[in-house]
């Protein structure tokens, strides 16, 4: 049918308010319906890097308390060392005398 109209130019159709209303419509609703679609996106995207995020913090919590423990650990062995190193140098002092 459109290429038969298209051949004959003195076929004319008459374009009224009303179908220019609905094709604007009909985009105006589609540009609504795709920025939905592009909020909910960008609301799926945060939430997804708020949880990255939250789990990012725990695993640096959980770290930093390992951390914390061995320096304590390596602190209170370095402790034990030097208490009885200076233990033996007064000895070895003493039984130089």
């Amino acid at each position: 049918m459109d290429k038969y109209l298209r051949e004959v130019p003195s076929i004319t159709a008459l374009i009224t308010s009303d179908s220019i209303y609905r094709i604007k419509r009909r985009n105006i609703k589609n540009q609504e319906e795709e920025e939905k679609d592009i909020r909910k996106r960008r609301n799926m995207r945060v939430e997804e890097e708020r949880t990255n995020i939250d789990e990012l913090h725990t695993l640096i919590k959980e770290q930093a308390k390992v951390i914390t423990q061995i320096i304590k650990d390596q602190h209170d062995y370095t402790s034990k060392c030097n208490k009885g190193n200076m233990k033996n140098k007064w000895i070895f002092s003493k039984s130089s005398y």
